[in-house]
């Protein structure tokens, strides 16, 4: 073994470092390095760069087998990957359809919003690359444009807002939350390799069952951002997600879990911004109240990602800021004020009516006890503060 050891190359990858414990990764890194295969070993590191902020261009740590930058796609990268993930998989996959040149790839990406970091942070890059890609699946012959099993990204976004309210928004144009709502909508294209699934697809049936399926997605997220893990056992996921729950998720979810058969095992979304929307979009488009009490971790220090979706939000809809902050959160707050253990509620709610802008004018925020809140950007002119206490808080 020790011979079969010493001939090999071996790569270890921690992905998502910024997901993770930071300190108790690091502290392994150093056992790499001094091993006598110390030569042959690669690390691999998978980060947002926010994660590490003020490394840009530094290594993270150093030793013999280890050097780690922080930086997204640089041109050549983006260019490259657009041509190996689209490019080439036409010419494999879509026979009969005509093959695009790179240069107009990027061009459709920029038409879906794709512009500065959004074209060049991996992540995003795939969302926007797998949107195209549904596109094309919209085009293959033999073409109806009645079919349901063959709706174009946007279509799919036409039909989600028909069929069921507060779901699909109208955010700017070239930003995040505009993109991962059309990604997630149109994955529900997919369809699943039984020929059964055909009758089974979710956009045949009903706004209801599309409805029940965000929920469920909420559900997920939200249980997640309470424990202040991204990941959570499939066990509980099957359950939100009901009877038809392994299909469900194979088929539309955009997940990582290592096998749906095993109960125990972790389940995440492929990247954590994925989860930061679902957060912020069941705070915007769900039960808000409800979905506040349900996040019993106080996250806006942490998790800036959901806020950062929920000011998105709240810039597309001056309207709806003024219902879902002005009516549900407030009135959640002067529920939870004189309730003792809903400190999380209090946390959270004020630090979304911060990041949201909403116009606290005349507001009754009298008696709050808030700890541990990100209120950056909070307007508290000509509001009511009499015995409200503010315990480490961010402003």
């Amino acid at each position: 073994m020790d011979d079969l050891i010493a001939e090999a190359h071996i790569v270890a990858i921690f992905d998502s470092l910024d997901e993770c414990d930071v300190p108790a990764v690091q502290k392994h890194f150093p056992l790499l390095d001094n091993t006598k295969y110390c030569k042959k070993v690669t690390v691999i590191v998978s980060s947002r760069p926010e994660a590490v902020s003020g490394m840009e261009g530094r290594a993270l740590t150093q030793g013999p087998c280890f050097v780690q930058y922080v930086q997204p796609f640089t041109e050549d990268d983006m260019r490259t990957y657009v041509d190996k993930a689209y490019v080439e998989k036409i010419v494999k996959e879509y026979t009969g359809l005509t093959v695009p040149t790179v240069p107009t790839a990027i061009d459709r990406l920029k038409e879906l919003g794709l512009e500065g970091s959004l074209l060049t942070t991996p992540v995003t890059l795939r969302m926007g690359v797998e949107i195209l890609l549904h596109e094309l699946d919209a085009q293959l012959p033999p073409f109806d444009p009645k079919d349901p099993h063959r709706r174009t990204p946007d279509q799919i976004m036409e039909d989600c807002r028909s069929a069921t309210t507060n779901l699909v928004m109208d955010y700017p144009k070239g930003t995040p939350a505009a993109l991962y709502q059309k990604y997630i909508l149109s994955r529900l294209s997919n369809r699943g390799k039984r020929a059964s699934d055909k009758e089974s697809l979710l956009l045949t049936q009903g706004g209801a069952v599309v409805m029940e399926y965000f929920c469920s997605l909420w559900k997920v997220a939200l249980r997640m951002l309470s424990t202040g893990h991204w990941s959570v056992p499939l066990s509980g996921v099957l359950e939100d997600f009901g009877v038809n729950g392994r299909e469900l998720l194979k088929t539309y979810v955009p997940m990582r879990v290592e096998s749906l058969d095993d109960l125990k095992a972790d389940f995440s979304f492929f990247h954590k911004t994925i989860g930061e929307f679902l957060c912020a979009q069941a705070f915007w488009c769900g039960h808000t109240q409800e979905y506040l009490e349900s996040v019993t971790y106080p996250f806006s220090k942490r998790e800036l990602g959901v806020l950062e979706f929920f000011h998105e939000c709240a810039m597309s809809d001056f309207q709806r800021r003024m219902y879902i902050c002005g009516g549900c959160i407030v009135h959640g707050l002067h529920t939870w004020r004189q309730m003792a253990d809903r400190s999380a509620c209090i946390s959270n709610a004020m630090a979304l009516l911060g990041i949201s802008q909403y116009p606290l004018q005349g507001t009754d925020l009298s008696g709050l006890s808030v700890r541990d809140a990100n209120l950056y950007e909070m307007q508290f002119e000509s509001t009511s503060l009499p015995e409200t206490e503010f315990i480490t808080v961010t402003c």
